[in-house]
């Protein structure tokens, strides 16, 4: 064993660490480990004390969303527990059954539900250090082995509050919150980056695409007010391919990635993107069979269930590849692909989608119908230029994701190095 490491129920651990359980990290006073309370619907009102729920609880953050509180007397008669700012609070409901976050100032008095545990640490334990353990992947992965449930995963109090917690001395605990506090503000800098440019791309969708760039002159249509030289038609008309890909089971077809094709399916069409997880391929046999559900550069790629009419791009140089039961439209030379893309992403084409799914139990859009979509016909010139500026603020949405997923990567190969003691500060 290496020089000052001990051995203990959570590995080797250096030796003036200790280990606790969770109920014990808490004051030894009322309402510091202790569950949230039964609020029935009678009892819900539109003002009043605020009721935290499941689903503000993020893995790490506060989700300020879904606000719902009851009234001062019914606090009163209820003997609810008040939840203050700086309080831990834990989901004991998946997913992931355990996470937590730190109540912030929310400006009001507050209360939680019953599958909500709240819990004050003692002056022993860094409140920002216990946060960051708790929603540790390897913790969360333990309060998921002491979960139950038939229907949905749940960890009761108790077992809860038999977790074991490594404690660093306090002034290490304090120096591994910092570090793990930078990280996170980068994230959150991030995320606001995120959110402003995401709200920056709807209003330009919203401007470009029912006004167009520099017309003073509009007209009615049935897509609503464009531009007077604008036109509506029928996309089936505009298109040199429009079919659907393969349509069945193909499970017997798939093989190992050196020895097949891409197969691209409605899981990985996510956000305009196609998404590299969870891939499949398919024998290059079955790939030469099916040439109709081959897909290239410029095609476009329409959902056909779960999110409906997403529309993503097949980027340049892209990979030899085939589809699974995904729409695949080819544009004419005078239809920009991703022009094109912006609409079926947009409410213009979206709407047109929805109330044709809108008699289908699953959602399912079939190949008639899109082909049966009004789209806007500026001239491929104004196509092209509409197309740049969207796609230029796609490029900065890419940007920031990835540098988002970068300092995330990093925070959790930094927890699993501070967090088990392998590296100390």
């Amino acid at each position: 064993m290496k020089e000052g490491y001990k051995d203990s129920v959570l590995g080797e651990i250096p030796v003036v660490w200790k280990i606790e359980q969770l109920k014990n990290t808490s004051n030894q006073e009322k309402h510091s480990f202790i569950d949230g309370d039964w609020i029935e619907s009678p009892y819900i009102s539109d003002s009043g004390i605020r009721l935290i729920q499941t689903g503000n609880i993020g893995i790490g953050n506060f989700i300020d969303k879904n606000k719902k509180h009851i009234s001062e007397s019914s606090f009163i008669e209820l003997k609810c527990k008040e939840v203050i700012e700086g309080d831990i609070l834990i989901c004991r409901l998946a997913a992931p059954v355990g996470r937590a976050c730190i109540v912030p100032n929310l400006g009001t008095k507050n209360i939680t539900s019953v599958d909500v545990t709240i819990c004050r640490p003692n002056i022993n334990v860094n409140k920002v250090y216990l946060i960051n353990y708790l929603n540790f992947q390897p913790t969360l992965n333990r309060m998921e082995n002491l979960s139950g449930g038939s229907t949905r995963q749940r960890i009761n109090r108790t077992n809860l509050g038999k977790i074991e917690i490594p404690i660093p001395p306090l002034l290490e605990q304090q120096k591994i919150a910092e570090i793990l506090s930078t990280l996170d503000a980068k994230i959150e800098i991030i995320d606001q980056q995120i959110a402003e440019t995401q709200e920056l791309k709807k209003g330009l969708m919203q401007q470009l695409l029912t006004k167009g760039i520099g017309h003073t002159e509009f007209k009615d249509s049935a897509l609503g007010k464009i531009p007077k030289s604008w036109e509506v038609r029928v996309l089936r008309e505009e298109c040199e391919r429009l079919n659907v890909g393969f349509v069945g089971a193909c499970e017997k077809f798939y093989c190992e990635k050196g020895k097949g094709i891409l197969m691209i399916r409605t899981g990985n069409l996510s956000n305009g993107k196609i998404r590299y997880t969870n891939l499949k391929y398919v024998t290059h046999e079955f790939h030469n069979k099916n040439i109709k559900s081959q897909i290239f550069e410029g095609d476009l790629l329409i959902a056909r269930h779960g999110s409906s009419g997403q529309a993503v791009l097949v980027p340049k140089s892209f990979q030899e590849s085939n589809c699974l039961n995904i729409i695949v439209i080819r544009p004419k030379s005078s239809l920009n692909s991703e022009f094109l893309k912006f609409q079926f992403n947009s409410n213009i084409i979206k709407e047109q989608v929805r109330k044709k799914t809108a008699g289908s139990t699953q959602g399912v859009v079939n190949t008639k119908e899109i082909a049966s979509l009004k789209i806007l016909y500026p001239t491929i010139s104004e196509q092209n230029q509409i197309a740049e500026i969207l796609s230029s603020v796609d490029d900065k949405l890419e940007v920031l994701s990835e540098k988002k997923t970068t300092y995330q990567e990093l925070k959790q190969g930094l927890m699993q190095q501070l967090l088990t003691g392998k590296v100390r500060v």
